[in-house]
């Protein structure tokens, strides 16, 4: 398998690895452990949550959000948060929740798999709270899915989340575009309509901002700030005035153009070209299904043709 250059390599397979044993021995149970922490008044405390989805950036959003609870560490900030070190702990990618903070104070709190169930939970709270809810082009996600798959028996990888045990063994049997073609069906039954059900369930909320992962690797600084304005700067307007920069400056390792999260695992760029050919030139219905998802997220084509990019928030313009 591939590997990322560098420590941000080094984090993703320790993650990875992790992970996979996790799942292997079965140590988690997502819905239990996500309804206890949310309904428990003494661990339920962060304002701040980011969520994402198979293959729309977990690993890149558990290096933001991690960095930036060290950023706010190091400024001594936010006030009222007792001293200590920065940590993060949880229970992905099986589990679903994931925290972030300092000390003994929970600051960020990020869902991998995020569902309008979750949402409704942490709206009906009532608590003050922002939501980044970062997406992908439905065709990119799905063609990300089908080269990590292929890859998720190597150390550190574990299996796709939203593939069968028998439709795993089907993409390593079957050639590029009936591989493609069985992880589409998958992503159909599994991702899509889990964030079709969130966009609905939280339209109009101006709680919750959604952005497309694209954005991270067309303007990473642009869209870092925008992360870090919308969650912070409404309930912390001094916090975010003091440190802002140097929260887009801790953030830098996470900067997508560096290669960390485009290549390995998930396939190279040769790799995405090739299926996107192979889907241009196939009749099976299942595309049609794909694109018709791409419109429902919101995604729109671009002057660069063949490239789908969802609106920026107007914050983030």
């Amino acid at each position: 398998m591939a590997r990322c250059a560098g420590w941000q390599g080094q984090l993703h397979s320790l993650l990875a690895c992790f992970c996979w044993a996790i799942s292997t021995l079965g140590l988690t149970n997502r819905v239990s452990h996500t309804h206890e922490v949310l309904h428990d008044p003494e661990r339920f405390s962060p304002s701040m949550f980011t969520a994402s989805h198979h293959k729309t950036g977990t690993i890149l959003f558990y290096e933001l959000d991690m960095l930036t609870v060290t950023t706010f560490a190091q400024h001594g900030l936010p006030a009222g948060v007792p001293p200590g070190k920065p940590y993060d702990k949880g229970h992905d990618p099986v589990g679903v929740a994931r925290e972030f903070g300092i000390g003994e104070m929970e600051l960020i709190r990020h869902f991998n798999d995020i569902d309008a169930n979750h949402y409704s939970e942490i709206a009906s709270a009532q608590r003050p709270f922002r939501l980044f809810h970062v997406i992908r082009d439905p065709m990119e996600m799905t063609i990300s899915n089908y080269w990590y798959s292929l890859s998720s028996d190597d150390l550190g990888v574990m299996a796709s989340p939203t593939l069968t045990p028998e439709e795993l063994a089907r993409i390593r049997a079957e050639d590029t575009i009936n591989g493609l073609e069985v992880v589409a069906h998958a992503m159909l039954r599994t991702t899509i309509p889990k964030i079709t059900r969130f966009l609905q369930a939280s339209t109009g909320d101006a709680r919750v901002v959604n952005v497309g992962l694209e954005d991270f690797e067309d303007a990473f600084n642009r869209t870092v700030s925008c992360m870090h304005r919308f969650l912070i700067e409404p309930g912390m307007p001094e916090t975010y005035q003091s440190i802002g920069t140097s929260l887009l400056e801790a953030a830098q390792p996470a900067d997508l153009h560096q290669g960390y999260g485009l290549d390995g695992h998930a396939g190279t760029e040769e790799h995405r070209a090739l299926a996107r050919r192979l889907i241009s030139s196939s009749k099976n219905p299942v595309w049609d299904k794909i694109r018709e998802a791409r419109q429902i997220f919101g995604y729109s084509e671009v002057a660069d043709p063949g490239h789908f990019r969802l609106p920026l928030p107007a914050m983030c313009v």
